[in-house]
């Protein structure tokens, strides 16, 4: 059976039906879980070592005190206010991707182990928050330690 030209050279009607069967691939919605770039900050409850022979991955459950985007959404001026005691702007409540007390999976590919990440840190991070509520995951986030006596 002969395949033909490509879908882009065949006409909309074929580009529209290569769109539906892949949405995933342009990120649009329904493409899966919903995805956002974050910044959060908590205290790390646990990590979770990898055995030496599996593939070096580092874990850690973080315990979120505060949250917002990292970018508001499309046409959309975050509100900010100053928040010296949080170190972070505050936003409104439809812009927080993780409320208060909710718990977020950070992981590390190719690493065993990562300098200064241990139970009971302090930490903000920032990256790419995938799924939501038990499945909040950020991969390869960046991260900061952040100190418990602030000085200003």
């Amino acid at each position: 059976m002969a395949e033909g030209p490509p879908a882009e050279e065949r006409g909309p009607a074929a580009r529209a039906a290569v769109r539906r069967l892949r949405p995933a691939a342009r990120g649009e919605a329904g493409a899966g879980p919903p995805r956002a770039r974050v910044i959060v900050e908590g205290r790390v409850s646990e990590v979770v070592i990898q055995p030496y022979d599996a593939l070096p991955r580092y874990e850690a459950l973080l315990e979120v005190s505060a949250s917002h985007r990292a970018a508001p959404a499309e046409g959309r001026r975050p509100s900010r206010a100053s928040s010296p005691e949080a170190d972070v702007p505050e936003w409104d409540a439809r812009e927080l991707p993780l409320p208060a007390g909710s718990l977020v999976r950070l992981v590390w590919h190719g690493q065993r182990v990562v300098p200064g990440v241990g139970a009971g840190t302090r930490l903000r991070c920032s990256g790419m928050l995938t799924g939501s509520g038990p499945d909040a995951v950020i991969y390869n986030p960046r991260y900061e330690i952040v100190s418990r006596n602030r000085q200003y």
